[in-house]
């Protein structure tokens, strides 16, 4: 089931697009390619449930010059974190979960936590017990929804204060946020004990009051594994991907697909691509078997174009797939509200909000790419990205993998593929 050919292909004409306009699809692909800004991308483009547009081009090697190819296998890392939201919204129809308890109810590690504040407490003497940092205990417990919504404030390495940095980073330790020295990963814990440890450092903000990009997703994989009795793998296998057709999607890699793995890329000192870890190197190998992560860490989930594009095909048909129905379409619509009214996105900028899992569009005339409001997806940090869009029954998904390829200034492939997308649109 995981190949294109599993959708109805038709002209673009026939779902409303100009078939001229979208060739400049392919014309931003290979002009970041000829730049040196990827290796290659696929791209793909559906709308009302029928394939429109499909293009691979590059390679998945900038050194053998190896050609990308439909069937090959790409580091997801954030764009892991829909699939958990599905996996919690699951739970939550079946009644194993509320969206509005404390997460200390599956993970007794963070009960009676602490918030960074800037002020001694009321009646407290103006002592600093934690060096310069001031605590004070939480006004309420984080909640499920605030772990899907980034409102939980749990320590990240954009807000939490440097006084606490070699804790995160202990409490991470082999995440791709926090290499070793020599920029290699090492398991040393598992994830149970990297979440106790995550759940000691204090809060950044009150819980609910304020957004921030930081590991909850990997705390909600926890609770998934705590309620189910299974690992996150077995649970998405099981219940997301073997449903969905999803084949070639799993944290791991067998030996026997390592030659479909894409080598990722990252930048060197003077921008130009240049390797970062090649597939028989990867700790999709088997370094990381026995740790699952909700979110991007250890590179997240490995799928595929024609995968995700399966994944995202249910969520745009409201929880359907194929006869299979993974969510009902109320759930979907409650995960791609926005949630985080009057909260700044800022990895998404001004004209956004966020979902469960999801930023959404909330206002043309401060987002950063032509659309319509409602639109949802999200992006990974391989430079992996995705775009649903209800009100013109529409989905984008692109793919390449070049680590921390937003770094690059002025680089924005991704509001360029999608604007390309947009402005094909005739009905």
């Amino acid at each position: 089931m995981s190949s294109i050919n599993d959708m109805q292909v038709v002209p673009p004409k026939q779902a409303g697009f100009s078939g001229k306009r979208l060739e400049r699809v392919s014309d931003v692909v290979h002009e970041h390619i000829e730049n040196g800004d990827l290796p290659g991308a696929i791209t793909m483009v559906v709308r009302r449930d029928k394939l429109v547009y499909y293009d691979v081009q590059g390679y998945r090697d900038i050194e053998t010059k190896k050609p990308l190819e439909n069937n090959c296998i790409f580091r997801m890392y954030s764009m892991t974190k829909p699939v958990t939201a599905t996996a919690i919204m699951m739970l939550y129809e079946e009644d194993k979960l509320m969206l509005d308890e404390p997460v200390a109810r599956y993970l007794p590690a963070f009960a009676n936590q602490s918030v960074i504040t800037d002020k001694p407490p009321t009646g407290q003497a103006p002592c600093q017990p934690r060096g310069r940092v001031y605590t004070e205990p939480v006004e309420r417990d984080m909640t499920i929804r605030d772990l899907l919504t980034h409102s939980a404030g749990i320590a990240s390495t954009r807000q939490t204060p440097a006084f606490f940095i070699k804790e995160l980073s202990d409490a991470m330790k082999g995440s791709n946020h926090f290499p070793n020295d020599d920029g290699s990963l090492t398991v040393t814990q598992s994830v149970r004990q990297s979440m106790d440890k995550l759940a000691r450092i204090p809060l950044s903000f009150q819980p609910g009051t304020n957004w921030n990009y930081g590991f909850e997703f990997a705390v909600l994989g926890l609770i998934i594994e705590t309620i189910t009795g299974k690992t996150l793998e077995e649970f998405f296998q099981e219940r997301i991907f073997q449903p969905l057709g999803m084949i070639d999607s799993s944290f791991n890699l067998p030996e026997s697909k390592i030659e479909r793995l894409v080598t990722e890329h990252a930048w060197d000192e003077s921008w130009r691509l240049k390797i970062h870890e090649r597939p028989q190197d990867s700790i999709k190998l088997g370094q990381a078997k026995n740790l699952f992560y909700g979110t991007g860490s250890y590179g997240g989930i490995l799928s595929t174009a024609p995968d995700y594009l399966r994944f995202c095909r249910m969520l745009s048909n409201r929880g359907e797939l194929d006869g299979f129905r993974l969510l009902s379409p109320k759930s979907v619509e409650l995960m791609t509200a926005n949630h985080t009214d009057g909260q700044f996105i800022y990895v998404r900028g001004y004209g956004w909000g966020y979902g469960f899992g999801l930023g959404i569009k909330t206002d043309l005339t401060e987002s950063n790419c032509i659309g319509s409001i409602g639109a949802y997806g999200w992006s990974g940090l391989a430079c992996t990205y995705f775009v649903i869009d209800p009100a013109e029954q529409l989905i984008g998904l692109a793919l390449s993998q070049v680590l921390n390829y937003s770094f690059k200034p002025g680089f924005c492939f991704h509001q360029q593929f999608e604007k390309a997308v947009y402005q094909a649109l005739e009905i």
